[in-house]
């Protein structure tokens, strides 16, 4: 398909000025890569479905053999892996530059609260440790 792209973009008519031939092969080209990621997308869902099918299925064949608490076991552990599997595919689709951007952006955003939460209450020591510089011991490991 590629081929006959780059062959209609050197068959010009004569009739018609280059640009305009080219912003057709463009348009052309920027529609299939919209429709191919509207397959993929689709694909995507899909997936995301048949996971869901096959976690409520598993999790009621557990819960017939082994009783409804296991059920409830089998129904909370499959909804993590789903969750982890949600969370790699967005981290893929966005990349490591967007994800660690979001990282810092919202570690900022922690940070500037905690400071602006320990100005207002007159506090200028990390809240781990007591004021005025006294260990308090309660014999408990932390």
């Amino acid at each position: 398909m590629g081929r006959r792209v780059a062959g209609a973009a050197r068959e010009v008519p004569a009739t018609e000025p280059p640009s305009q031939s080219r912003a057709g092969i463009k348009a052309v080209g920027a529609a299939s890569l919209g429709a191919a990621g509207a397959v993929l997308s689709a694909g995507e869902d899909a997936c995301k479905q048949v996971v869901a099918s096959m976690s409520a299925t598993t999790s009621g064949a557990i819960g017939h053999r082994y009783g409804d608490d296991a059920e409830s076991l089998a129904q909370t552990s499959l909804a993590a892996v789903q969750s982890a599997a949600h969370t790699a595919l967005n981290v893929v689709s966005l990349g490591p530059k967007a994800v660690a951007k979001s990282s810092a952006v919202a570690a900022a955003k922690s940070g500037a609260a905690t400071a602006a939460e320990r100005d207002n209450h007159g506090t200028h020591a990390p809240a781990s440790q007591p004021r005025g510089g006294e260990e308090q011991h309660s014999g408990a490991v932390p």
